[in-house]
């Protein structure tokens, strides 16, 4: 049994089984690939009605439908990056790489995992990477 641990803000360290850490990553990817799948199913469902339907439907109608869909494609979307970042969290669990930082080697902190299981960068990294991002602007 691996164990892997985290730095707190205290720095003292918080210690987790490579299996909870495996759970916790595949129970979100589970709930994100189902989400997937629904809003795909309904994608396709609309498209279909939306073809039977097209000469009953108002204008009104058919710019709200448009709009149903492409907010549903968009979910889609961002849905897809989360399952990919969180196979990556998965292979990273697989190197011994889950919890460093990328951006410095540094060890990503318990809480930031937590809340953000999928999480490449500490949040001193993340945070001078969003000021860059925005000084780009």
């Amino acid at each position: 049994m691996r164990l892997i641990s985290f730095s707190r803000r205290d720095s003292t360290q918080a210690t987790f089984t490579e299996a909870a850490v495996r759970e916790v990553l595949t129970r979100e990817l589970d709930d994100v690939l189902k989400r997937v799948r629904r809003l795909d199913a309904a994608l396709r469902s609309e498209a279909t009605a939306s073809v039977a339907g097209a000469t009953a439907a108002d204008v009104f109608e058919q710019a709200q439908s448009v709009a149903m869909r492409e907010a549903r494609r968009v979910s889609v979307q961002r849905l897809t990056d989360r399952v990919r970042r969180l196979r990556a969290a998965l292979a990273r669990l697989d190197d011994g790489r889950y919890g460093q930082c990328d951006q410095r080697d540094a060890p990503i902190e318990a809480r930031r995992l937590r809340a953000l299981p999928d999480a490449t960068t500490c949040v001193r990294c993340q945070h001078a990477g969003e000021l860059d991002r925005r000084m780009r602007r």
